[in-house]
C-alpha cells in the first residue's frame, strides 16, 4: 500500500543566553576534511528491492517514499535522521534527529530568526559546501517559473518569509527569507513561530544543490556521469529500471562510521519477483510485498509491519449532522477493527486523528494507544461512566443511547443526512460499504454511498455537498500540529466546517511554544477536545503501515514513519 508523502523530521530545542540554540539529542558527526580518506574494512554490500525506479532523483522533485530514501542518501540537508539503535531481531529501528550539515543552530529571542553554522563538508567533486547551495536549492523549490512545478513547492508557505507570494507568482524569488551571511552562515526568517521548523530542515527537497552543474548540464544533471552530490553515498552505476549501486562518497565528513561499502538498488514493478529473489538470497530488504502473502509471511515471521505516518479518516459535515451526539454515534458504531482486518495486515485500527508513528518531542510515539485507550472515548466515558467502551458492543450500545436522545429531543430526523461520498476505488468502496452497513445495523440509518470520478469528488468534497466524505493524510512532517491544523476554523482541509473557538485558541497557544513537554501536552489536549462534546466532526478509520521483508543477519537499517529507509549505517 504505497503512497506519496514527503520525508520530514524532528527537533529539539534548548536555552542559551540571549538566544535559544536547538541540539538534537545525539552528538553530531565528525569534522570533515579537504581530501579523500580511504576507509579500510571488511567490504560488504547491502541489496535492496524498495519497488520502482520513479520519475526522478532530483530531491527539488521528490514526491514519494521510496525516491525519498534513494536521495537521502546521495544528498543530506542541515538535518539528517539517524537510527537510535541496532536492533538485531530483523526489524527496522526506529530514526531520531541529528546535525547534518549543520554543526549547530541559534534561534533569535522571537524565534523568527534561524543561523545555521555550517560544519566543512565537500561535494563529491571536493569542492565546499556553502551556504550559498542552500539558498539556491531553497529559491529553486519555490520559484513559479520551473517548468514541471515540484510537489513540494507549497511545504515553506506560511513559514519561510515570502514563500507564498513567490509561489503563487506575486513576488520575485529573490524575497524568499533565506541569505548567506557567509560562506558557512546560512540565515532563515520565518513569517511566524514555527516549532517544529528544524523537522522541515530534514526533507529531501532542502538539501543543499550546486547551481553550476544544475546549469551546466540541465535535465541530465542527474546522470550517473555528472552528478555531484554532497551526501554519504554517490553512484557508482546505473541501468535504468534495473538497478541503482551506491558506493560511499569519499569525501564525506563521516564516511568512518558508515556501514555498507556499496547499496545496490534494484527495480522491480514485481512484488512477487522481489520476494522471490529475497526468499533466494539475492536481497537483503525489500520494502513491497505482495497483499496476498502478507498475512502467511506475517506468521512465519519473515515479514514485518511498521507504522506509516498516514490516517485514512471521514468527514461528517456539520450541516448535515448538527448534533454532536449523531456524530458520536457513528463513530462509535463503526467497527474499525474489522475494516483493518480486511487490509491484509498492512494497517491498523485508528485510535484517534494523529496517526501511529509520529513522535512526541521525546521521541515517544504521540498516538493514543501508547497512552492505554484510545483517545476516541476519554471523554465520552466521563460523560457516561457506566458505559463499556472497551467492547465493540458496548460501543454500539451508548451509540444507539446517543442517537435515540437527540431524536427524541428532536435535533435529529435522519432526513438530511445526505451522500458517503468517495472517488471510486476498490479501497474506498470496500471501507464506505462497511461503514454503511454498520449504520444500517447499529443505528437504523441508512447512509446513501455515491461513488465517483476523482475530479468530480475533488471537487464535491472543496464544494462541501456531502453528508459523510473521506480523507486520507499524509503528514508533511513529524508533529502532531500537522494533523490538528487541519481542523482549525478556516483550514482549507476542515471539509466539514466544524468550528470551535476553544480548539482554534489552543492551536495558538501550541504554535507559540517550542517543542518540549508543554506543547506535548497541550496537543493531546486539542486531540482530546475533538472528540469531546460539541466535537466528532471526523472518523478516523485506520493508520497505515508499511510492510517490508528484512535478512536476520542485517541490523541498523532506519526507518522514519513517511516511509523512508536509510541503510548508511547498516552492518551485517
Amino acid at each position: 500500500m504505497k503512497r506519496l508523502l514527503l520525508l520530514l523530521l524532528c527537533l529539539a530545542l534548548l536555552l542559551c543566553a540571549g538566544c535559544q540554540t536547538n541540539q538534537p539529542t545525539t552528538t553530531p558527526g565528525q569534522t570533515a576534511v579537504p581530501t579523500a580518506k580511504p576507509v579500510k574494512k571488511t567490504e560488504y554490500v547491502v541489496d535492496v528491492s524498495l519497488g520502482t525506479e520513479g520519475n526522478s532523483i532530483d530531491p527539488t522533485y521528490v514526491s514519494d517514499a521510496d525516491t525519498a530514501s534513494y536521495v537521502q542518501h546521495l544528498f543530506e540537508g542541515l538535518m539528517k535522521y539517524v537510527p537510535e539503535n541496532e536492533k538485531q531481531d530483523g526489524t527496522v529501528t526506529e530514526v531520531k534527529l541529528d546535525y547534518g550539515m549543520a554543526e549547530s543552530c541559534d534561534v533569535s529571542e522571537d524565534g523568527l530568526t534561524y543561523t545555521f553554522h555550517l560544519r566543512e563538508a565537500f561535494w563529491s567533486d571536493s569542492q565546499p559546501v556553502t551556504a550559498g547551495d542552500f539558498v539556491y536549492a531553497w529559491q529553486r523549490l519555490v520559484v513559479p517559473s520551473n517548468v514541471e512545478r515540484p510537489a513540494n513547492r507549497k511545504v515553506l508557505n506560511g513559514i519561510v518569509k515570502n514563500a507564498a507570494e513567490i509561489v503563487s507568482g506575486q513576488a520575485d524569488v529573490s524575497t524568499l527569507g533565506v541569505r548567506a551571511a557567509d560562506d558557512f552562515t546560512f540565515v532563515v526568517e520565518l513569517e511566524r513561530n514555527c516549532p517544529y521548523f528544524l523537522k522541515l530542515c530534514a526533507s529531501p527537497c532542502l538539501v543543499p544543490l550546486r547551481q553550476d552543474v544544475i546549469e551546466t548540464h540541465g535535465g541530465n544533471w542527474t546522470d550517473s556521469g555528472t552528478i555531484v552530490v554532497n551526501g554519504p553515498y554517490t553512484i557508482a552505476e546505473w541501468v535504468h529500471d534495473d538497478f541503482l549501486e551506491m558506493e560511499q562518497n569519499e569525501y564525506y565528513y563521516n564516511r568512518s562510521a558508515l556501514g555498507p561499502d556499496r547499496i545496490v538498488w534494484h527495480f522491480s514493478d514485481s512484488e512477487q519477483s522481489a520476494l522471490e529473489e529475497f526468499q533466494a538470497g539475492a536481497y537483503d530488504f525489500i520494502g513491497t510485498v505482495p497483499s496476498e502473502s502478507l498475512k502467511s509471511l506475517q506468521s512465519e515471521n519473515i515479514c514485518q509491519t511498521a507504522a506509516r505516518s498516514g490516517t485514512y479518516y471521514l468527514y461528517f459535515n456539520v450541516n448535515s449532522f448538527s448534533d454532536w451526539r449523531v456524530r458520536a454515534a457513528m463513530l462509535l458504531s463503526v467497527d474499525r477493527d474489522a475494516i483493518a482486518d480486511s487490509l491484509s495486515g498492512e494497517g491498523t485500527a485508528a485510535t484517534g486523528f494523529v496517526a501511529a508513528g509520529i513522535q512526541d518531542s521525546e521521541y515517544a510515539p504521540f498516538a493514543a494507544e501508547s497512552h492505554g485507550e484510545s483517545v476516541f472515548y476519554q471523554a465520552l466515558q466521563s460523560l457516561y461512566p457506566d458505559a463499556d467502551l472497551k467492547t465493540y458492543e458496548g460501543r454500539c450500545a451508548l451509540a444507539q443511547q446517543l442517537y435515540q436522545q437527540a431524536v427524541d429531543e428532536g435535533a435529529w430526523d435522519g432526513k438530511n443526512a445526505g451522500s458517503y461520498c468517495y472517488n471510486r476505488s476498490t479501497l474506498n468502496e470496500s471501507v464506505a460499504k462497511a461503514c454503511q452497513k454498520n449504520w444500517a445495523d447499529v443505528l437504523n440509518l441508512n447512509i446513501r454511498l455515491e461513488g465517483m470520478s476523482r475530479d468530480q469528488y475533488s471537487k464535491e468534497l472543496k464544494a462541501g455537498n456531502f453528508g459523510v466524505a473521506y480523507l486520507s493524510w499524509m503528514p508533511d512532517y513529524n508533529d502532531a500540529q500537522n494533523f490538528l491544523d487541519l481542523m482549525k476554523t478556516g483550514s482549507k482541509y476542515n471539509h466539514g466546517a466544524w468550528s470551535d473557538p476553544t480548539y482554534d485558541d489552543l492551536l495558538l497557544q501550541i504554535s507559540a511554544l517550542p517543542d518540549g513537554a508543554e506543547r506535548d501536552k497541550l496537543l493531546h489536549q486539542g486531540e482530546e477536545l475533538l472528540f469531546s462534546d460539541e466535537g466528532f466532526p471526523i472518523c478516523p478509520i485506520f493508520f497505515y503501515g508499511e510492510s517490508y521483508c528484512m535478512s536476520k543477519k542485517l541490523q541498523g537499517v532506519g526507518y522514519n514513519p513517511f516511509g523512508a529507509y536509510s541503510f548508511q549505517y547498516a552492518a551485517k
